[in-house]
């Protein structure tokens, strides 16, 4: 959708902000500016979009308002109300209307710095990627994807590091700090976007780079920092490590099988035809039995609320019903029977 794209965008060009990025500002304007009409649209449309409660689809506006106003709709309405006045100050600073000399330039600034409460839809972005994962089927691809999803979340995570290490030097008062050194005279802005994420990259690594912080509160930014990429460090181990039992734990029963046919094979010196053939057999009996599970091995399914059971029936056998003339044409007038039928009367058995 156009607000995930739009969010990553956000979260990962805004902190670029703190580095003298000229031509990267503007485009950021721009696009703040080309997205406004989308986001005001946005929060009528939130206003108006349904809930899954308890198996129903909930159209009703006024609890859909109600429960937008509870969520994301203080967070929105900010970042529009920021992007507008942005917007409108900017365009008065550039004709040269200051009735107050020097305040709208003032006040244009201090907006730009809270359009960093655009970064709270980080939330929201965290929420649309959960629901894309719930579109996976196959619990293996889902276990590869919050890995990647992990590894792609620590990146951000430095790319934030190294955006506030450069802000922690072009801001600070000391007389000295790490940009002065003679090696990083004359870079561009982003050669020394790259040398900060090599530094913070390297804070959860044992690796070495040259820079160093040279005064207090550089010093203090690093403590801070590689203290929480200890915690980091040793949360993304664990998960790792817990995502790879798991996906072996999926595969042992299937696995202790093979080899005991393997070692049944080598003590009784089978041909290598019949053996050949039996593992043929035996890899498309799992793919059967991997792929079509009985609703009565997932128990969860039967807490289920009875209008979405209701659903998973009728998806289930309905396909079923409408194989017969006599009962393709009973749906064009009462579906609503057919789909009570495969409710109540259809079970599935292995055969």
């Amino acid at each position: 959708p156009i607000s995930l794209v739009l969010v990553m965008w956000d979260v990962v060009f805004i902190p670029l902000r703190a580095f003298d990025l000229s031509e990267l500002g503007i485009v950021l304007d721009a696009v703040a500016i080309a997205t406004l009409p989308f986001w005001i649209a946005d929060l009528f449309f939130c206003c108006c979009t349904g809930n899954d409660v308890n198996g129903y689809i909930d159209m009703r506006i006024r609890s859909n308002v109600l429960r937008y106003l509870k969520s994301w709709f203080l967070v929105d309405a900010s970042v529009i109300l920021v992007d507008t006045s942005a917007f409108f100050l900017s365009g008065a600073e550039d004709s040269g209307i200051d009735p107050l000399t020097g305040s709208l330039t003032r006040m244009a600034r201090v907006l730009r710095v809270a359009r960093l409460i655009r970064l709270l839809r980080l939330g929201k972005l965290i929420m649309n990627m959960s629901l894309l994962l719930d579109q996976l089927h196959s619990a293996t691809a889902l276990i590869a994807c919050r890995m990647v999803l992990m590894l792609a979340l620590t990146i951000l995570v430095n790319h934030y590091i190294a955006c506030a290490w450069y802000a922690v030097a072009a801001l600070s008062e000391e007389p000295v700090s790490w940009t002065h050194n003679a090696e990083f005279d004359g870079l561009s802005a982003w050669q020394l976007y790259v040398a900060c994420l090599h530094w913070a990259l390297t804070q959860f690594s044992p690796a070495t780079n040259n820079i160093a912080p040279t005064n207090t509160s550089e010093r203090l930014f690093a403590v801070v920092v590689v203290l929480t990429a200890l915690g980091l460090l040793t949360s993304l181990a664990s998960s790792i490590a817990a995502y790879s039992t798991q996906m072996r734990a999926m595969h042992a029963a299937r696995t202790r099988s093979e080899t005991l046919v393997r070692m049944f094979f080598t003590s009784r010196k089978l041909s290598s035809d019949l053996c050949c053939r039996i593992k043929v057999f035996m890899k498309s009996s799992g793919q059967k039995h991997k792929y079509f599970q009985h609703e009565d091995s997932v128990p969860l399914l039967k807490q289920m609320p009875e209008t979405l059971q209701i659903r998973l029936h009728a998806e289930l056998y309905m396909p079923m019903f409408l194989t017969s003339r006599f009962f393709k044409r009973m749906s064009e007038t009462d579906q609503t029977s057919l789909v009570r039928t495969c409710h109540g009367v259809f079970k599935g058995k292995s055969v």
